[in-house]
């Protein structure tokens, strides 16, 4: 009876340090999310350039998308007979454009009468065109003080977000949104897209920058601490509460505590 007692004992001990080895922290659960890997829903994006004529709206409506820790800030250039639009994934929260650190997710070039919309990153799957694309006015035939609404730099015809507007507005209208229960019908789409778009999100897509940002986050503390917080505004935490983990994370976990790394579902270390 003894010997039955201790041997119980410790498969009880075993089986309960298998399951703390095998169980992911947060730190990993979340360097697989749309969150930490830059996953935009690509299809909205679309739908939100062809219903939208100003840009600052636009810009909004990108971060209402967005499931990113940060700001998706717009960078737009004029051409010739349009122009190109890229969103920049603000990776080290500053608000501002950094072209070393951070990374561009999208790219959307105009033309006289069509527009291509093309993913970047783990986005890069999605490509679409618009034709005809009459929205274009909108963007494009502004005066040069006005020029998209926002004001420029260096005297060229190049749109920045102020740092000001990113750091009330866009940020307001995100974080506000993100609370609200219009959000959850967010995600849904969000999971809808990726999981009709099998190649998006893949390893061999993400880059240097985004991998490098990865790895710091999540092993930050008082990043983690943010995360388990209730009162935490990121969409990963908002999906633990809602119990909405984020789509094919089931499958494309292969980590554990002591590996210091994550994985994607190629299997591939990034």
């Amino acid at each position: 009876m003894r010997k039955y007692i201790i041997f119980s004992f410790f498969i009880v001990i075993f089986a309960l340090a298998l399951k703390w080895i095998l169980t992911p922290t947060t730190g990993e659960r979340w360097a697989n999310s749309p969150s930490a890997i830059g996953l935009l829903n690509m299809d909205d994006i679309s739908k939100s350039f062809r219903n939208t004529s100003k840009i600052n709206d636009f810009e909004k409506k990108i971060n209402r998308i967005s499931e990113s820790e940060n700001l998706i800030i717009i960078e737009l250039e004029k051409l010739a007979s349009g122009f190109e639009l890229i969103g920049w994934e603000d990776l080290n929260d500053n608000k501002n454009i950094d072209y070393n650190t951070d990374e561009k997710l999208f790219k959307i070039t105009t033309f006289s009468d069509h527009a291509i919309i093309k993913g970047l990153g783990v986005n890069s799957s999605f490509q679409q065109e618009i034709r005809p694309y009459p929205n274009t006015i909108h963007y494009a035939n502004r005066s040069s003080t006005s020029y998209f609404g926002g004001y420029q730099r260096y005297g060229t015809s190049r749109y920045y977000t102020s740092y000001r507007f990113l750091n009330t507005d866009v940020t307001n209208d995100r974080d506000s949104h993100r609370r609200s229960n219009e959000y959850t019908s967010q995600l849904n789409s969000n999971n809808n897209f990726i999981n009709n778009n099998g190649d998006t999100g893949s390893s061999s897509l993400m880059s240097q920058k985004r991998t490098a940002y990865i790895r710091r986050k999540s092993n930050d503390p008082r990043f983690i601490k943010k995360l388990n917080s209730k009162t935490s505004n990121s969409v990963f935490t908002k999906r633990m509460s809602l119990n909405t983990p984020s789509p094919r994370s089931s499958s494309s976990r292969t980590s554990s505590r002591f590996s210091g790394s994550f994985f994607r579902s190629s299997g591939s270390q990034v």
